[in-house]
């Protein structure tokens, strides 16, 4: 009698160990779960907040394209009389289209497909 209960203590003892040692590892993977989870909604969270940012940015930058823009047509669209307005449109609208040409880069990134535009010469006409 005395083998059989020590035997049954036995089988109770590593029953409940095994119980134990099976309910830290649903524990441990929970955490891990939740873990990934968790990374993965902050990771999301920190790409919309990004997004937004740079949707304001580029709306900024295309409304300031757009002003410069419109200031060098007012200046092109002009009509010349003599060589010296011609003269000073051209000084006028030189810093101009710098800040066009960088504002393109930023927008679409160096060597984007806006260096194409870069290579044309830009003339304001004469009034015959």
């Amino acid at each position: 009698m005395l083998l059989i209960s020590r035997s049954a203590g036995v089988l109770a003892n590593h029953s409940r160990k095994r119980a134990t040692r099976f309910r830290f590892w649903v524990i441990v993977i929970s955490l891990i779960l939740a873990g990934a989870f968790l990374t993965v909604v902050v990771a999301i969270g920190i790409q919309r907040h990004n997004d937004r940012l740079l949707s304001a940015q580029l709306i900024q930058s295309e409304v300031e394209l757009q002003i410069t823009g419109a200031r060098i047509a007012d200046i092109r669209d002009h009509k010349f009389k003599t060589m010296a307005e011609y003269a000073s449109a051209h000084v006028q609208v030189e810093p101009l289209l710098n800040d066009w040409w960088l504002g393109q880069q930023n927008k679409t990134g160096a060597g984007g497909p806006v260096c194409a535009v870069r290579a044309t010469k830009f003339s304001l006409p004469i009034a015959a």
